[in-house]
């Protein structure tokens, strides 16, 4: 018995960039009006990863801004933990190729877990 076919598949087949994941460059700004807040950021796509552990005080006068480069479809997850959980807001902005991607704020520990997405 031999049975042949032909026709168009329902589902589309996912695109090389989307597999492999499209470059892309990702900043990451902390401001609000905490003296000391820690500062946690990992990130892993393909075989490069990410790793930033901070100490960064909000009020001075420096801008706490964070830039690298990583891949669509790899995982991100930042955290921001202040000294005191009644204590000011704090947030995390994350801007993808540019544009603001996410933001949380927070008086204690905003946090973001999120996958980079391939179409932005």
């Amino acid at each position: 018995m031999l049975l042949l076919g032909c026709g168009k598949s329902d589902k589309e087949m996912a695109k090389f960039e989307e597999l492999m994941g499209k470059p892309c460059n990702i900043k990451v700004v902390v401001h609000g009006k905490a003296p000391h807040v820690s500062f946690k950021l990992f990130s892993k796509a393909k075989e490069k990863a990410v790793t930033i552990f901070k100490e960064v005080n909000v009020l001075d006068e420096k801008k706490d801004e964070f830039s690298f480069s990583s891949y669509s479809g790899g995982k991100l997850s930042c955290e921001l933990k202040t000294k005191d959980s009644y204590g000011p807001e704090v947030t995390i902005s994350l801007f993808l190729n540019g544009k603001l991607w996410q933001e949380k704020t927070g008086r204690y520990n905003p946090k973001i877990n999120c996958t980079i997405p391939s179409q932005w």
